[in-house]
């Protein structure tokens, strides 16, 4: 793995843009052993898992969720600028968007539960 890289494919990452639209993500993330780090540093599990947070963090801080179906490269583009590699067994070489779907409207959804909640009351 120090000489080729490996693909590691994410899990469905779930996050929320500003205007409540949940976006499922799913990404693939080439990496390759840094020698140095291989033996005490973290696994596949801490990459994905920094990978994710940084794509929750990227979505979550996008003012609409066309901003981010538009250009989907922005999250890669933040995601590496992290360093989420540091302390791992592994250098991230590239992160790459495979897949976004569009899930629920969540912001709608508290919406009417709020509603709900101030028409019991009154």
């Amino acid at each position: 793995m120090s000489v080729n890289p490996k693909v590691i494919d994410t899990p469905p990452v779930y996050a929320v843009a500003k205007n409540g639209i949940q976006l499922i993500t799913k990404a693939r993330v080439t990496v390759r052993a840094n020698i140095k780090r291989l033996v005490v540093g973290a696994g596949e599990d801490t990459i994905l898992a920094r990978v994710g947070e940084g794509i929750v963090a990227s979505i979550g801080t996008a003012s609409s969720h066309a901003d981010v179906l538009e250009h989907p490269d922005s999250i890669s583009k933040v995601v590496l600028q992290k360093e989420l590699d540091a302390g791992t067994a592994f250098e991230i070489l590239s992160i790459n968007i495979a897949d976004i779907d569009i899930g629920k409207n969540i912001g709608a959804e508290l919406q009417i539960d709020q509603a709900n909640a101030d028409k019991n009351i009154a």
